[in-house]
């Protein structure tokens, strides 16, 4: 069986939500409603997303740079999704709001893959 690895890249997060009929009812970051329509297709699926770099303790979550406009819920729910299919988050930004070393990125991929 093959696995099909999925790359997210993005500064804004998921929006499911403000879409009419949205995937995802409410604020939610349960990304299950995701997770059910890829066990739809039969085989295993790993989400990797490469996003806004959100900071979370305990309950308060602030985002290091927020370009894109990006929600906390809808990053935690793209955060969740990865790991919960075995992939992997990373930010897409440093900590002085620079664009994020996509070598490290690229390695990680390479290590998800290689262990497949």
């Amino acid at each position: 069986d093959s696995t099909v690895v999925v790359g997210i890249v993005t500064d804004e997060g998921d929006q499911s939500e403000s879409s009419v009929d949205g995937l995802i009812s409410g604020s939610s970051d349960d990304p299950q409603p995701y997770l059910d329509a890829l066990a739809e297709f039969g085989f295993p699926i790993v989400v990797s997303v490469i996003g806004p770099d959100l900071q979370c303790v305990d309950d308060r979550c602030d985002f290091e740079c927020n370009t894109g406009g990006a929600t906390a819920t809808g990053v935690k729910r793209l955060m969740n999704m990865a790991e919960a299919t075995g992939g992997f988050y990373n930010p897409i930004t440093t900590d002085e709001c620079g664009v994020s070393n996509f070598g490290r990125h690229f390695n990680d991929l390479s290590r998800l893959i290689n262990n497949l």
